[in-house]
């Protein structure tokens, strides 16, 4: 019984010393370049901001880093990545759709009045395209109806609904679920 009990301790103290230890980590996978999947802790954020590399702790001992050409894809419980060369630029981009049209945002940091801040874009592309496209500012709306033609209720809702850019992930995946 008491032997029971200090590893039922023991196991529970290591668990708690690893989680610890684990900080800023999330849970997760990587898919390297190779084609090999390697899961462990991912570490890609400094506070809000997601670095242009990622560190896997496979074991406390075991940490690798890996730039996006490293690899071609990652994902937490909370979201999905994938690597990405934007202007000879190596970047990795949250998932916020996937299916027969993909949806992607790029977070990227600036500088302003000293401090930093980060701005957001959206690239969209057809599964199987390789390029992504960026959606401008005042002609995203023309953009996805060119993509989503063929499904004229939600392109319907596009051109005469007051659609803002932060709802578009809910209608591609929307647009997505009729496809299948």
């Amino acid at each position: 019984m008491k032997h029971r009990l200090f590893l039922i301790v023991a196991l529970l103290s290591s668990s708690i010393i690893f989680g610890q230890n684990n900080k800023g980590y999330e849970e997760g996978s990587i898919v390297l370049a190779s084609g090999e999947t390697l899961k462990g802790w991912l570490k890609f954020k400094s506070g809000e901001e997601i670095k242009n590399r990622l560190t896997i702790k496979l074991t406390e001992e075991d940490k690798r880093t890996y730039k996006p050409a490293d690899i071609t894809s990652f994902s937490t419980e909370s979201a999905s990545f994938i690597s990405y060369e934007i202007e000879k630029e190596g970047v990795f981009m949250k998932v916020l759709a996937d299916g027969a049209i993909q949806l992607y945002e790029l977070q990227y940091t600036f500088s302003q009045g000293g401090s930093d801040s980060y701005k957001y874009e959206m690239y969209i592309r057809k599964k199987g395209e390789k390029e992504l496209v960026a959606l401008k500012q005042g002609s995203w709306k023309k953009q996805v109806t060119e993509y989503i033609n063929d499904n004229n209720s939600i392109v319907q809702q596009i051109e005469k609904g007051k659609l803002k850019l932060d709802e578009l992930p809910a209608l591609i995946i929307q647009y997505n679920e009729q496809k299948e």
